[in-house]
This record gives C-alpha cells, sequence and structure tokens, in this order.
C-alpha cells in the first residue's frame, strides 16, 4: 500500500494522520512503520465498524422482543414468565461456560454481564409473580450471593469488575439503610459516618492486593480506582458543609458522648491507613513513596473537618477548603507521575475560583469584573498547567498509580 492510498484512505480517522505525520516528521518511526499502522488501523477500523454494527443489530431485536413482551405482559402467566426467564439465564450461563472453554474473550466477557443483570431482573420477577415482601436489600443481597462467584470466575476485566463494584456499593447502601432505620439517629449518623469513611478505604485496600493483581488484575485496577473516585468525592462534597449551619444540629444530635465516638469513628479510619502502610512498608521495605499515604489522609480529613468543627455559616471556608483539598489532590498526582489527576485538580481549582468571583461581586457589571479576572487566572493556570505536565515527564516514579 503506497503511502498517498493509505492516508487518503485514513483522513476520515479522527487524529490519527495527525498524529502518525507528527511521529515521522520527529523520526519517532520510519516511512515503512507509517504505512503498517495506517494499514492496522484501517483493518481494525473496519472490525470495530462491524462489532458496533452487529451489537446494534442485536440491541434492536432484544428492544424489540423487549416490547412484544412488554405489550402483553399483563397476559402472561407467571409460571411461564419465571420458566422463560431462567431459560435465558441458563442460556447465558451456558454461553459463558462455552466461550471461556474456547478461550474467547469478548463472548465470554459480555456472556459474564448478561448472565449478572438477568440474575437481577429474575429475583425481581420472582418478587413481583409471587408478590413477597422482600426489600431492595435483600434482593440485591440475594443477587450478589448467586452472581458473584460465576462473575469472578469468567468476567476478567472491567467490563464485569465495574458494575459488580458499583452494585456492591448499592447493595452495602440498602442494607445500612434498613439497619439505620432502626437504630435510633444518634446510631444512624455514626454507622453511616464509619461506612462513608471505612468503604473507600477497602476498595483501595482491595486494589492493593497483590494475590488478587496475581489472579484479577482488572478487578484490583477497578478497585483502586473504585476507592480512589469515593474519597474525592467524600471528601470534595464535604467543603460545600461550610454553605450549612451544622452546629446546632450537630450538637444536640452528638451531645457528649456521641461527640467523642465520632471522633474514635474518624481516628479509628485513619489509623487504618498508618496501620496499613506499616505493614507494607515491612513487607516491601522503607523505601515507597508516601504520596498516597498523604492524599488518602488528606482525603479523610478533608471529610471530617466539618463534622469535628461543627462550625456555623462559613461561606468563604467552602472554596477555601475546596481549593485547599484539590490542591492536595494535584500535589499527589505531580509526585506519582499521575497528569490527569493533576490537569482535573487545575481546571477544578480555576472553575471554584470563578465561582467565587460570582459569589462576590453580585452584581452584573462586578461580576463582568469578576469573569475578566477568571479568564486571565485561567490562562496563567493553563500555562502552569503545561509546564507541571512537561515536570511530570521528567519524574521517575516506580509504581505509578499504584502508589496510593
Amino acid at each position: 500500500m503506497s503511502a498517498k492510498n493509505a492516508m487518503s484512505l485514513m483522513a476520515a480517522m479522527s487524529g490519527t494522520v495527525r498524529k502518525i505525520r507528527r511521529w515521522e516528521k520527529a523520526r519517532i518511526i520510519t516511512a515503512e512503520q507509517r504505512d503498517a499502522i495506517l494499514a492496522y488501523e484501517k483493518e481494525y477500523r473496519g472490525k470495530r465498524l462491524a462489532r458496533g454494527l452487529i451489537g446494534l443489530a442485536l440491541f434492536a431485536i432484544g428492544l424489540g422482543i423487549l416490547s412484544i413482551v412488554a405489550a402483553n405482559w399483563m397476559h402472561i402467566p407467571g409460571g411461564v414468565k419465571i420458566g422463560a426467564h431462567s431459560i435465558l439465564n441458563a442460556a447465558a450461563a451456558t454461553a459463558m461456560w462455552k466461550a471461556a472453554a474456547k478461550d474467547n474473550k469478548w463472548w465470554r466477557e459480555g456472556a459474564s454481564f448478561i448472565f449478572f443483570a438477568l440474575n437481577l431482573t429474575l429475583i425481581v420477577l420472582i418478587g413481583q409473580v409471587f408478590q413477597l415482601s422482600g426489600n431492595w436489600a435483600c434482593a440485591l443481597s440475594l443477587w450478589l450471593a448467586i452472581s458473584s462467584p460465576a462473575l469472578f470466575i469468567y468476567g476478567h476485566t472491567i467490563m464485569n469488575a465495574g458494575p459488580w463494584m458499583i452494585a456492591l456499593i448499592a447493595t452495602i447502601f440498602f442494607v445500612l439503610t434498613d439497619i439505620i432505620d432502626n437504630v435510633g439517629e444518634l446510631n444512624s449518623f455514626l454507622i453511616g459516618l464509619a461506612a462513608t469513611l471505612f468503604i473507600p478505604l477497602g476498595f483501595l485496600a482491595a486494589g492493593g492486593s497483590e494475590k488478587l493483581a496475581a489472579v484479577r488484575p482488572h478487578w484490583t485496577a477497578a478497585a483502586f480506582r473504585m476507592g480512589i473516585i469515593l474519597l474525592i468525592v467524600m471528601a470534595t462534597g464535604a467543603s460545600f458543609y461550610w454553605y450549612a449551619d451544622l452546629s446546632n444540629e450537630l450538637r444536640d444530635l452528638l451531645g457528649g458522648s456521641g461527640y467523642v465516638y465520632m471522633l474514635l469513628i474518624c481516628a479509628a479510619a485513619i489509623g487504618s491507613v498508618y496501620g496499613y502502610d506499616l505493614l507494607r512498608r515491612r513487607k516491601n521495605g522503607d523505601g515507597h513513596d508516601q504520596t498516597g499515604v498523604l492524599f488518602v489522609i488528606g482525603s479523610l480529613a478533608s471529610s471530617i473537618i466539618p463534622l469535628v468543627l461543627m462550625p456555623d455559616s462559613i461561606s468563604f471556608m467552602a472554596a477555601v477548603h475546596f481549593i485547599a483539598y484539590w490542591v492536595l489532590v494535584g500535589y499527589a498526582g505531580y509526585r506519582i507521575g499521575w497528569d490527569q489527576l493533576v490537569s482535573h485538580a487545575i481546571t477544578l481549582i480555576t472553575l471554584r475560583i470563578i465561582a467565587v468571583y460570582v459569589e462576590l461581586f453580585g452584581g452584573l457589571l462586578l461580576t463582568g469584573f469578576g469573569l475578566i479576572g477568571g479568564g486571565v487566572l485561567l490562562l496563567v493556570t493553563v500555562r502552569a498547567a503545561r509546564w507541571v505536565q512537561r515536570s511530570i515527564k521528567q519524574v521517575s516514579y516506580e509504581g505509578g498509580e499504584d502508589a496510593i
């Protein structure tokens, strides 16, 4: 294939040709390598289009079947509904098993996901047909109990690890909701606080498990990212507590002993991070970087500071809290070479500062000046971001994101 023909065939592919031309101009690749890359991308693009069309066709067929069933749902006997659904579950399980036997990765992953989803709908269907009095906590717990072994055995990639972890979080939420409804306000608050602090730590611990990584590396990666996301959402959301006057409500709720219990829960969460790090240092030596510990403890501290201080409404502290936390996130990303984290931090800090201008300058004229100042600040931060990203490329750090 000539270079001209290859380029014309690839012209519709977003950004690919420009990147390859830059690589060739920078002498990263040769002309022969350029042609080989373009030929491969052309073939891959064709396969991707075919897979997309097949997926769209299967989705249309499935949606059509569901529409027909839904139109006649009330006229279908309950036994027929459950029997037909059970056949679908058995078919998905068989497809999952056969795909695994043939080592067909994508069919195995797809069948595992379908099997996981069908188990939930079957449980809901049984509850509807027999008018069972169970709640979502029972249904989701049963769902995970009967689905998790098969999903862990056959679902190796993020396609199944991610949904399973989201399902786990939803199950924990509904189970805790059931428990909290029957234990009183103080105990409800303390249980909710403990769950909020320790669940992200549990995901991070799973993400750092070498034994789990040896058999299911995608699951550990998903657990790690889930823990990071939960920590960041929790710590960022806490900054908005400063807009509300929590002091009187918290004092009435906690009293003297409740406040002590709250401090003990917070201390236990932070202490568990130190304990995990200590065990890790004893196992791997004292040479590993402490940025991850700083990030986790900083996130926990950001989450609990408004609760510990029980402040009156102090609006400007919401912005200070938000910016301070995301400075920590950006610093952690810089230290471990995670440039996406740095970029997100810079973007959110800039947007938060612009929001401060809008909050402070209520009038239209002053808001205009505030937005101009925010725009200038954005240009400055973009320049700073480029400098940070260039610096990150010079950071040599073994372990990358797994350091957290």
